[in-house]
């Protein structure tokens, strides 16, 4: 997905200045035809309100795979419900957010041993 918005590879190793995350839900390859929502923040560089969250850009695929390649169908009906459904997630990722945090605050120690030294 980053790929085809972006034009740029998923950033999936977690660094405290950016990085990319994904919320799959645990039945997204289901061999039955269902709707499941995969949600992609880009550019994560801090934690986000729920309110500031809505004030981003959102966009909606319909993701379809053609032979070995994936392909992606923009739906602009499905945009409020999946507003809504991204609301219910924490930007960046609940458990990253806090490793991210962590690697902050070390930088931040390692940083001001550093001025010390």
């Amino acid at each position: 997905m980053s790929r085809h918005l972006l034009d740029r590879d998923f950033q999936d190793q977690l660094r405290s200045t950016s990085y990319d995350s994904v919320h799959i839900p645990p039945d997204f390859d289901s061999p039955l035809p269902l709707k499941r929502w995969v949600i992609y923040d880009f550019n994560v560089t801090s934690e986000m309100s729920k309110d500031k969250l809505g004030f981003l850009e959102h966009k909606c695929f319909m993701a379809s795979r053609q032979g070995d390649e994936m392909i992606f169908i923009e739906k602009e009906q499905w945009f409020s419900k999946a507003k809504h459904v991204c609301q219910s997630y924490v930007w960046g990722g609940k458990s990253e957010q806090k490793i991210v945090a962590e690697m902050r605050v070390a930088e931040s120690q390692k940083s001001a041993c550093d001025k010390h030294v």
